[in-house]
């Protein structure tokens, strides 16, 4: 088990990152915290020992002269692109393999124990075209392809290195327009939204047990290991989106099928088990007190209008 005491947090002001941060921060963690986002640095500084450090992509190489000790966990969330319309800029998605590969070497300089890197369902999204698959998505290409070269390079290097594979994070913290926070506005202004037909697997999982698994992986995951942090036992999308309405807006009718979309997340590819077999995490967050949070928060502070 590896003892956090001083750590890294590359994307600290990120919906995950900051939340990873803040949560160190509480627990009596120092955190270097890195992010483009200078205001949002600020803001961290009251909830800890936090050394923030302004710094994009091309500057990451300076990074290890701003850390004055040894850290034993350096948490690599920085990544560009996340949004629809540069999910296939392909230079962009490029740019975050090499800079997150640099990270790992830039870590063995600071001394980490271990790297962890989040990565992403999207790796095994598949669609199916004319008896063909593919991954229809630049950014869970990249994704998977950087875990791999990751190790690769961890290995070679002599290195200590998980990833944490996510699906659909939400929860109180997401000021973004991503599809759940998408669902509680329109269902809250009582609009039934367009839907696909849902019948394939999904998940979702409330920022809490995602900071929880992030953590857990660090301290516990076996070297090289790549870990879902989510449900063992998944369900449709629908049935899940069908919970989630009848908790915020009860009265409207849903309809599924809207609009077609052909990809999902082959989850033959994924070890729904290996964290808790390794680790004994498991997600403990209610279902329906999450939604309610998470939705008051959104309505506290009047985030609809960027939704």
């Amino acid at each position: 088990m590896i003892e956090m005491n001083t750590v890294v947090v590359a994307g600290a002001t990120g919906f995950i990152g900051s939340a990873l941060t803040k949560r160190l921060l509480q627990e009596g963690k120092k955190v270097y915290a890195i992010s483009t986002n200078e205001e949002k640095l600020k803001e961290l500084k009251q909830y800890g020992d936090v050394v923030t450090i302004r710094a994009n992509f091309d500057e990451y190489h300076k990074i290890p002269e701003l850390i004055t000790e040894p850290v034993d966990v350096w948490f690599h969330l920085a990544w560009q692109g996340v949004s629809s319309h540069s999910v296939n800029d392909l230079d962009m998605q490029l740019s975050n393999i090499k800079c997150t590969c640099e990270s790992l070497i830039l870590s063995k300089r600071v001394l980490a124990q271990k790297f962890v890197f989040a990565s992403s369902v999207g790796k095994v999204r598949t669609q199916n075209v004319d008896g063909y698959s593919y991954n229809p998505s630049i950014y869970g290409i990249t994704k998977g392809v950087c875990e791999d070269l990751l190790k690769t390079s961890a290995a070679i290097n002599h290195m200590n290195i998980n990833c944490a594979v996510f699906n659909n994070v939400y929860g109180v913290g997401d000021q973004s327009s991503r599809s759940t926070n998408s669902l509680i506005k329109q269902l809250k202004n009582g609009i039934s939204p367009t839907l696909i037909k849902g019948e394939d697997n999904y998940d979702m999982i409330y920022i809490d047990d995602a900071i929880s698994g992030l953590i857990t992986i660090a301290q516990n995951g076996v070297d090289k290991k790549s870990y879902y942090v989510g449900s063992r036992e998944l369900r449709w999308f629908k049935d899940i989106i069908k919970d989630l309405a009848n908790i915020v807006a009860p009265n409207i009718e849903l309809s599924f099928g809207g609009y077609s979309d052909d990809a999902y997340v082959d989850y033959d590819k994924i070890n729904l088990d290996e964290l808790y077999s390794d680790t004994g995490f498991v997600c403990k967050t209610d279902f329906e007190q999450s939604v309610i949070k998470t939705t008051k928060w959104l309505e506290k502070h009047n985030y609809w209008e960027k939704i």
